[in-house]
């Protein structure tokens, strides 16, 4: 797979850059903070009480749903113009040869009120807005949204490789953005016994991000003298049909699969070590799933395998979080913090899609 990247950015909680972000995700940096629109109900106290999540203060305030994505994927998109210097040598040219790949939540009526209506003209919809609010040429022929959840991000990459084949772009945006904090999907979490609360201590903590990726050829990169930070070496999906939306118990047999598939390389599986970044988040089906995949890929997974968890200072991102995965991978490998020269980017969801994306060193 001739693909690299180019650039990253992010936005979080935490940091309104990919540098920031990373950095305190490193430091085990949290800021949780009370959720006073959303309250649950204390046993002990016999009282409601405010809800914790990890909001980002300031920027989502005051949008919801789709709104919202939309918001938080425009900050992600302009932190990677900021951090790559494309706001200053980028022109209009470059842009109409860029794609967009927007990674989101699935588009269920149950998350989303506009989701009632067509959702293919709900997908158009959005898409066009997220570019527009861009306020950039983009290719919009070039570009897609894919609304399977975290697992996108793997989905994305075979899109993005295809449209740069077939010389459609010279490169694509991926980017990806969910928030889990409001008050829709919050209740959907709650009625799922999925959303941590004083009744629930083994539930996920709501949060909300974006993160974006600049994908292209390591020729196009070259001509353009671009900086590249990582190399997509492999990607792959596949499907959980015992998952947790469908009242059964994940054997990780999908997730495994995935595993298999990304370090095999076209011939046996090759042993992996370095750095697994993964959204473990509290909730007990994702921690089972996980457990079954390393007994079954116990022959690929290395002792040398070092787990690295976002959700420890972001909350439950979504959709987000294995975009992200690829910006905390790609900054580590370019900078030189990576536990090895290389870094697996797992990702699943309640809906059964799963995926995995092996990064490299660019160097």
């Amino acid at each position: 797979m001739d693909l690299v990247i180019t650039g990253y950015g992010a936005l979080s909680c935490v940091g309104q850059s990919a540098a920031t972000t990373c950095a305190s995700i490193r430091a085990g940096l949290c800021l949780p903070r009370e959720i006073h629109w959303f309250s649950v109900l204390d046993e002990e106290q016999q009282a409601l009480v405010p809800l914790t999540g990890h909001p980002i203060r300031g920027y989502t305030d005051g949008f919801a749903e789709l709104g919202r994505l939309i918001r938080l994927a425009h900050g992600a998109v302009r932190s990677l113009q900021n951090e790559s210097g494309l706001l200053a040598r980028a022109d209009a040219r470059f842009w109409e040869r860029t794609g967009l790949i927007f990674v989101g939540p699935p588009l269920e009526e149950d998350r989303f009120e506009d989701a009632e209506e067509d959702v293919d003209e709900l997908k158009a919809s959005v898409l066009a807005q997220l570019i527009r609010a861009l306020g950039l040429p983009l290719s919009e022929q070039a570009s897609a949204l894919v609304d399977i959840g975290p697992a996108g991000a793997a989905d994305a990459i075979y899109l993005a490789v295809q449209r740069i084949t077939q010389r459609q772009v010279e490169r694509v945006i991926l980017v990806a953005a969910d928030s889990c904090l409001d008050s829709i999907t919050l209740e959907w979490l709650l009625e799922r016994g999925w959303l941590k609360s004083p009744r629930n201590p083994v539930g996920l903590v709501p949060g909300e991000a974006a993160a974006c990726v600049m994908l292209e050829s390591r020729s196009s990169a070259q001509r353009r003298g671009a900086r590249v930070t990582a190399v997509v070496r492999a990607a792959a999906t596949d499907r959980e049909e015992a998952h947790a939306l469908a009242d059964k118990t994940s054997t990780g047999a999908g997730l495994s699969r995935a595993i298999l598939k990304v370090t095999s390389g076209g011939g046996a599986p090759a042993r992996f070590e370095g750095d697994v970044i993964i959204d473990l988040d509290g909730v007990p089906w994702r921690a089972a799933e996980w457990g079954y995949a390393q007994v079954r890929c116990a022959d690929v997974l290395g002792p040398n395998m070092k787990l690295v968890l976002p959700c420890g200072s972001l909350g439950h991102v979504g959709a987000a979080s294995a975009v992200l995965g690829l910006v905390i991978a790609a900054r580590s490998l370019e900078r030189g913090y990576a536990s090895r020269g290389q870094s697996l980017i797992l990702a699943s969801s309640g809906w059964g899609y799963v995926g995995a994306v092996l990064v490299g060193a660019g160097r």
